[in-house]
């Protein structure tokens, strides 16, 4: 059984410690099971649409897209979140239809955004991230 993980940076385990986040813990869990990690730090929706035609052909079991806290990013300079509501669900229903095509067998999962209190957070020039 292979799985698929598609995602951001929290998906590639780029802020946890040694870069072992969720998904290298899921995969270091079940050594029974292939799973093969695609996150990419900054990405939003749109870029994953970019890149899924580079993902690696297989007859995957399970994909799982977690994409979203990037896209929600408000910039204060633009006066408006880093990608469009509309666009952000229509990234979504497009990638849902791409991956029925591309992996018709698969169960396709989405891994929802990370809840985050910013009471607890530093604050950052968000107009600078990613």
């Amino acid at each position: 059984m292979t799985v698929l993980i598609l995602g951001d940076s929290i998906t590639e385990g780029a802020i946890a410690s040694g870069n072992h986040g969720w998904a290298q813990r899921l995969a270091a869990a079940h050594p029974e099971r292939e799973i093969v990690v695609r996150g990419v730090g900054g990405d939003t929706i749109e870029n994953i649409l970019t890149r899924m035609d580079a993902a690696p052909e297989k007859d995957y079991a399970a994909v799982l897209l977690a994409v979203g806290i990037n896209d929600g990013c408000y910039q204060p300079s633009g006066g408006r979140c880093r990608v469009l509501l509309a666009d952000y669900e229509a990234g979504l229903r497009h990638y849902v239809d791409w991956a029925r095509r591309a992996w018709p067998r698969a169960r396709l999962a989405f891994i929802g955004l990370t809840r985050l209190d910013e009471r607890y957070c530093a604050p950052i020039d968000i107009d600078t991230c990613y």
